[in-house]
């Protein structure tokens, strides 16, 4: 009867890490994986949940990016590797300034970072995976 139990939970153990033992992201977590990928890019540092900065050396100009708000509009299981592919919209504002008035202001700066994440600044329909490492959500773009 023991045994019996420990293979029952063994099987239910690798079915769970087959599917990736998690479901699929809330709009939460998918902000969350936007800001991990966008942290660390061009010097940018998560400062905020959702809001992540960076400031120019000898601290003259802040430049900030902040996800506003996420709407999932549908995740399937990834068919190859891990994660789900979700499609979604997410208003992402990105400001520069002296850090007093940030003045809203887009330029190629812009696309240098979000290229590099993968993510579309503005209010955009975006597709992208969307894993775990740990307890931490993260983006890739498709």
């Amino acid at each position: 009867m023991k045994f019996r139990a420990i293979v029952i939970l063994c099987g239910l153990g690798l079915s769970l890490a087959g599917c990736g033992g998690y479901e699929e992201p809330s709009d939460a977590d998918i902000a969350h994986g936007l800001v991990a990928s966008m942290d660390g890019v061009g010097g940018l540092e998560k400062i905020a949940e959702g809001t992540l900065q960076s400031t120019a050396p000898g601290g003259w100009n802040t430049i900030r990016i902040d996800v506003v708000s996420v709407a999932k509009h549908s995740c399937a299981k990834a068919e190859s590797g891990e994660g789900y592919i979700c499609d979604f919209t997410a208003d992402i504002r990105q400001s520069i300034g002296d850090g007093e008035g940030m003045v809203d202001q887009y330029s190629a700066a812009w696309n240098t970072v979000f290229s590099a994440a993968g993510v579309r600044g503005g209010a955009n329909r975006q597709t992208g995976r969307f894993y775990k490492t740990g307890s931490d959500w993260m983006f890739a773009a498709q």
